[in-house]
């Protein structure tokens, strides 16, 4: 017999699928833990059958954020256009004169500095997104071997 549930009753889980607060009934709150951690992993909102009742289970996950690096014309219009599409981007670039906030009014960051040097303070998850277009070696060959070895979604060098 499925667990009554009123209508507009709401809890909060984690990723994991510990229950942070809310008023669903113990029994539908576990059957929910149980497959929150899986929705989150995918990144999906569904139905979830929960004992015979029916919850929708909402996955809310942060934007994705995107590591440009490179601060030259290419990398003004790869973030300009990632910022549209909805990233949060970051920008880095070596070359001081080039490593300019007010080149980059669509990013959340600029900072000057040796790619590798730069993502070694980052963390680097599933929802990252790596872009080089610093076009050199010299820039890149110390950079691709560590984010090709993290958990970035997506890692790309254009040059």
């Amino acid at each position: 017999m499925a667990t009554a549930v009123p209508d507009g009753t709401r809890s909060l889980f984690d990723e994991g699928g510990i229950l942070l607060g809310g008023d669903l009934p113990p029994a539908v709150a576990s059957a929910v833990a149980a497959a929150v951690p899986g929705l989150v992993d995918s990144e999906t909102s569904r139905v979830v059958d929960a004992g015979g009742t029916e919850v929708f289970v909402e996955v809310l996950v942060p934007p994705p954020r995107l590591l440009l690096f490179g601060a030259g014309p290419i990398g003004e219009a790869v973030c300009a256009a990632a910022s549209l599409a909805g990233f949060v981007v970051e920008v880095g670039d070596p070359r001081p004169a080039f490593a300019l906030e007010e080149r980059f009014p669509a990013a959340s960051a600029v900072r000057c500095g040796w790619p590798d040097d730069l993502l070694a303070h980052q963390v680097v998850d599933p929802s990252t997104y790596v872009v080089s277009v610093l076009h050199e070696a010299k820039f890149e060959d110390a950079l691709l071997p560590v984010v090709l070895r993290s958990p970035a979604r997506y890692v790309g060098a254009l040059g």
